[in-house]
């Protein structure tokens, strides 16, 4: 899959596409279903299978208390090239690219800077000044630009409508088989091993401290799962993670 880091960098002559858009910032099962509407109609029409996400997470600039990430940019990125997308657009997302208005975002950096043809997003998507844009108002500048908008209806498990949000909420609470759930694979963390106080020698099995890439969302606790070291090789082993009210 590209990478494009900024509309600038977007080849101006690329083909036409299907654009998928949104923030993506956890790539649970409905953001996979956006993903792969996307990529199916990109497949039928003979067209790109294009991404336009947003870094950081606008609420990481409009809001005074915005949502721990569930995962980092480079696993966003990973997961969304798994689904058999061409290329993301990553915009950098700034105070001043959140007062363009919703009409003017969608004419000129969907249809003219993209090329889009084909636009899919979720049912709670908003966007441009003030999030007056959504999905509703999408469906009608479809009808007045001439592009299609496919708007992803809600999905449920368990009575819970699938969403990062409902993903937060679990791990919050400690609940991974939840959050496994919605995300359709297991919540994972990433991070080096760094030295500890030394508490783990009296344990009578190894034990190593990592250093987690971002804040971890999961409540006070001990969990079973696995952990995987890249070096001396890739092996993968059951173990125990634990977190403690200092982590």
């Amino acid at each position: 899959m590209r990478i494009i880091r900024g509309l600038r960098s977007h080849p101006p002559d690329s083909p036409p596409s299907v654009v998928a858009l949104g923030a993506f910032d956890g790539i649970h099962l409905a953001h996979q279903k956006i993903l792969d509407v996307a990529a199916g109609r990109a497949r039928e029409l003979n067209a790109r299978a294009l991404v336009c996400t947003f870094d950081p997470h606008p609420l990481q600039v409009l809001s005074p208390s915005p949502p721990e990430p569930i995962i980092t940019l480079a696993e966003r990125l990973e997961l969304i090239a798994e689904r058999g997308i061409d290329a993301t657009v990553i915009i950098p997302f700034t105070p001043e690219f959140s007062r363009i208005e919703p009409e003017a975002f969608v004419k000129d950096v969907l249809l003219d800077a993209l090329r889009a043809r084909e636009i899919v997003v979720g049912f709670n998507l908003t966007f441009g000044r003030g999030a007056r844009g959504d999905a509703r108002l999408l469906q009608v500048l479809a009808l007045r630009l001439g592009f299609v908008a496919h708007v992803i209806a809600p999905l449920t498990i368990g009575g819970v409508t699938v969403s990062s949000s409902a993903v937060r909420d679990a791990l919050r609470a400690g609940d991974v088989a939840a959050a496994r759930r919605f995300l359709g694979r297991p919540f994972t963390i990433h991070g080096p091993v760094v030295r500890g106080a030394g508490r783990g020698r009296e344990l009578g099995f190894p034990t190593a401290n990592i250093r987690p890439d971002r804040p971890l969302l999961v409540a006070t606790g001990v969990y079973a799962g696995y952990a995987r070291a890249e070096l001396p090789a890739d092996v993968r082993r059951k173990s125990v993670l634990g977190r403690s009210p200092s982590d």
